[in-house]
């Protein structure tokens, strides 16, 4: 059984180019949701001791605080959801345009080299 060093190539190719499609399309959309999360708590925390506070502040008291404090856990809750991981997939269609482009492209760059440079070994071998 001879070794067909091209058609490995093909399999292996296939393979990466199938887990770079699930890089670009499922761990990128989770990394994005756990970055814009982290800086959605982190923020809430900036705002919540801003309110805490209010009770010691002239003019403030508990009713502002309580008021200061519903209003940037509606604003930390709204953060969440926009990072979803659900919501990474309600993009318009020049976002998807660009995506499919970043899935496709890289792959076939690798293969148009590879093959240019079969192209050009079996140039030298025949």
């Amino acid at each position: 059984m001879p070794f067909r060093l091209w058609r490995g190539y093909n399999r292996l190719f296939l393979v990466f180019a199938i887990l770079w499609a699930i890089c670009c399309a499922v761990l990128y959309p989770l990394q994005r949701q756990f970055d814009g999360q982290e800086k959605a708590i982190l923020q809430n925390d900036k705002e919540m001791k801003v309110c805490q506070q209010l009770i010691v502040q002239p003019g403030g008291g508990y009713q502002v605080m309580a008021d200061c404090i519903k209003r940037t856990d509606a604003e930390m809750y709204n953060a969440l959801a926009r990072y979803s991981y659900s919501n990474f997939w309600i993009f318009d269609v020049a976002f998807w345009q660009l995506e499919a482009l970043v899935i496709i492209v890289p792959p076939l760059i690798v293969y148009s080299l590879a093959v240019a440079c079969r192209w050009i070994w079996r140039g030298f071998t025949s």
